[in-house]
């Protein structure tokens, strides 16, 4: 019996799917399919791509209803990406064929299914991820391995299956092929092999080993007792901070209820910063502000409140991909993508027409459209919304949902005050300095921002240079000058100006393609990466222009690494250079094989710290040991080109790392063990640019609208006295305590809370 049949397909395609889906369920094919609601495929309510992820991983087989719509289509493009690294069978057919001729299709994948599927390489190639998986979700490995009553066949089954999957690792290559999956399979050998050792030992071993037991523990020493105590605390704290992280995205409440009933003496230096996560998200924007019953004051007021489904500045229509809203700027026809993983249906804006709320799937969410911020979720579904507004209250905005149960759910608007402007960036650099100023490139201008105003320097570049190559430019660290690359059909040149008389101190037309550009530390130089030479010097001073050799490397960025130069190449590979462009190749930075948009390094500790800004990848960004090659990947997006980073910041005393993202959101890192220990949405724009105060404390963020924010880190959370740690999960866990209760109060007894 075969695990089912998972079908890849864009919903543009659904006619067809529908036909071939429906003729395989008569035969008997279990058939895969991600759709809504009760029965096979994807829930109501459900974190989506999680049912898709697990679909692909117990699947035995997959069907690809290719076409233009599907190559289209960013999470066909997931899936398939999945389906490879599980080694998964599949077979393509386009939708004309199965619209033309729906028998000879029909023959076709069950010829696949009998040749390819139905095998034992593939059903075991199929239990081994699904185990690991499993493994993955918490399962305990020795509860997946098959036994029989018969001891010996059992014995012998559990051999034959060990050796037969390190056969199918080893010639499959699971190891590169899925290097996130692949220490779950390796728990689930090892398992294996501890279940082999047990049945060996038999009855007469384990009595010895009780024996043994009993004696050693009654001469084991108090301080080791006391260790094993410790470790086991070490281990409940750690497995404890997982599950709350986890159980808080679909269940804020439960989640609540487990940091709160949580004993002490499991929180510990290694589970405090997961802890602390979970309680700092949880209090952010998940639960509402308030909750409005008939019975309140305020409801009525709230109910007759006026609704805007329209904006006078922006038109809006579903996306293509079935997940998401296109806003097209009505003055200009700019036209931008509100990401979602789900199919919208119901929105709203504020009087101005400028900040959109729209429910979708199991959530709300609100994104600030001329701030261009990725959109902010609110809640999860705990009762259907009805009806969706933006509405004042006392003097401050507030998005209100109308559930199906009469209740409304209230939360203030998390969106600073913009202020107007006419410039807007994707990426800025930050100066060094007390009070550090952003420097941006809007077309043509370069803008000095301060919190005390901006400036605009328009320097003279002729028009047949070419357009300025945004993001890759740089700026020394006193703001004294800027470097950037101008390219035209012809090729590029490198431009650096004055940031303080407007003059443009060189002016150098490259033999080779310039792709971005850093200063030395001195700011007396100027190196760039390239392609077919791989690296570019200029010595500013001597006014000198000098080419790496390497005509075969292909380099799209670099970064300063103390005197040397560390280079990535269009698939995320990189390169060490010293001053004389001489280098050292250290592998691959990041596996996904995507491009980074930029990147920034420790060089104390050879940390390097990736930004890739969505780059259409599931891999998020990384941390890349340079002195080892050790690659740690720690931050995975939930929405590619959504939740992926925009910008990276390192502080001073190079303890932490800071990542801002498009939602206005701003994660701060240990940088020794990758400790989350901050995540919050700052700022309800892009966020630009960011950069580490000077004692850590204080954070400055350039928004894609222009404006400069501060905001201040809490001192506990940067704290490394573990009375303080404590003390503060303390004060946090009270607060979802009372946000809790009030919450519970404010909703009738049988709201419905299991996500209808």
């Amino acid at each position: 019996m075969m695990n089912h049949l998972f079908i890849s397909y864009s919903r543009k395609d659904i006619d067809a799917v529908n036909l071939i889906a429906e003729k395989l369920r008569k035969a008997g094919v279990d058939v895969w399919q991600d759709i809504s609601g009760p029965g096979t495929g994807i829930p109501f309510s459900t974190k989506w791509f999680s049912v898709i992820e697990e679909a692909i991983h117990m699947a035995g087989g997959a069907v690809i209803i290719k076409s233009d719509n599907w190559k289209q289509s960013n999470p066909c493009s997931q899936e398939m990406n999945l389906i490879i690294c599980c080694d998964l069978p599949y077979l393509e057919i386009s939708p004309e064929s199965v619209l033309n001729d729906i028998d000879a299709v029909f023959a076709r994948v069950m010829s696949f299914i009998e040749k390819n599927v139905i095998t034992k390489k593939n059903e075991k190639r199929t239990e081994l991820f699904a185990a690991a998986y499993e493994i993955e979700s918490g399962v305990n490995p020795s509860r997946l391995i098959k036994n029989t009553k018969n001891f010996v066949s059992s014995f012998i089954s559990n051999i034959a299956d060990y050796l037969y999957f390190r056969r199918l690792i080893k010639k499959g290559r699971y190891d590169s092929l899925n290097p996130e999956l692949f220490p779950y399979i390796k728990k689930y050998l090892r398992a294996l092999i501890r279940t082999m050792i047990f049945k060996t030992v038999g009855v007469v071993a384990v009595s010895l080993l009780v024996i043994t037991a009993i004696i050693f523990i009654r001469a084991l020493p108090e301080a080791m007792i006391v260790g094993s105590e410790q470790n086991k605390a070490t281990y409940y704290g750690q497995y404890a901070a997982a599950s709350i992280n986890n159980v808080q995205k679909y269940d804020p409440v439960l989640a609540m209820s487990m940091a709160e009933d949580l004993d002490e003496k499991y929180l510990t230096v290694t589970s405090y910063y997961s802890l602390c996560t979970g309680g700092t998200q949880l209090t952010d924007a998940v639960l509402p502000d308030k909750v409005l019953t008939p019975d309140d004051k305020e409801y009525d007021a709230v109910m007759s409140a006026e609704s805007y489904e329209s904006s006078q500045k922006y038109q809006t229509e579903p996306s293509a991909d079935s997940g998401g809203i296109i806003l097209t700027e009505n003055e200009t026809g700019k036209k931008r993508t509100v990401n979602t993983t789900s199919e919208v249906n119901g929105i709203a804006w504020d009087k101005r027409g400028e900040i959109l709320a729209f429910s979708a799937g199991a959530k709300v969410f609100v994104c600030d459209a001329v701030g261009n911020g990725a959109p902010i979720p609110l809640f999860e579904n705990y009762e259907q919304v009805s009806d969706l507004k933006i509405t004042d209250i006392d003097g401050s905005l507030y998005v209100a949902a109308v559930t199906d149960r009469n209740n409304i759910l209230l939360w203030k608007s998390p969106f600073n005050e913009r202020e107007d402007s006419d410039r807007s960036t994707d990426f800025g650099v930050f100066t060094e300095g007390d009070e550090p100023a952003a420097v941006y490139i809007d077309g043509r201008d370069i803008v000095i921002k301060t919190s005390g105003g901006e400036q605009i320097i328009s320097p003279d570049i002729p028009e047949e240079y070419g357009n300025i190559k945004t993001p890759y430019y740089s700026v020394t660290s006193d703001g004294s000058k800027i470097a950037f690359i101008c390219e035209n059909d012809t090729g590029t040149r490198i431009v650096c100006i004055s940031l303080k008389d407007n003059s443009i101190l060189i002016d150098a037309p490259t033999d080779y393609p310039a792709t971005a550009v850093t200063f030395s530390r001195d700011g007396n130089s100027i190196y760039a990466s390239a392609e077919q030479c791989a690296i570019i010097h200029i010595d500013l001073t001597a006014g000198t222009i000098e080419y790496g050799p390497y005509s075969n490397l292909y380099f799209a960025n670099i970064s300063a690494y103390g005197s040397r130069y560390v280079l990535s190449d269009y698939y995320g590979k990189c390169c060490i250079f010293d001053g004389t462009v001489m280098t050292e190749d250290m592998g691959s930075v990041n596996y996904s094989g995507m491009m980074l948009f930029s990147m920034a390094v420790n060089s104390e500790k050879g940390y390097l710290f990736t930004v890739n800004r969505g780059a259409g990848t599931t891999a998020g960004c990384s941390r890349f040991n340079l002195n080892t090659g050790e690659i740690n990947l720690f931050v995975v997006p939930e929405i590619p080109k959504v939740d992926a980073n925009t910008s990276v910041a390192l502080s001073e005393d190079g303890k932490y790392v800071a990542f801002g993202y498009p939602d206005g959101r701003i994660r701060v890192y240990e940088q020794e063990h990758m400790y989350l220990i901050f995540d919050s949405v700052c700022i309800g724009e892009s966020v630009s640019a960011i950069s580490f105060g000077k004692d850590d404390s204080l954070i400055y963020i350039l928004g894609s609208a222009g404006k400069i924010y501060t905001h201040e880190l809490p001192k506990l959370l940067l704290s490394d006295d573990l009375d303080s740690m404590r003390a503060n999960w303390a004060t946090i866990t009270q607060r979802l305590s009372d946000k809790k209760a009030s919450y519970y109060e404010a909703v009738s007894a049988d709201t419905d809370t299991d996500q209808n």
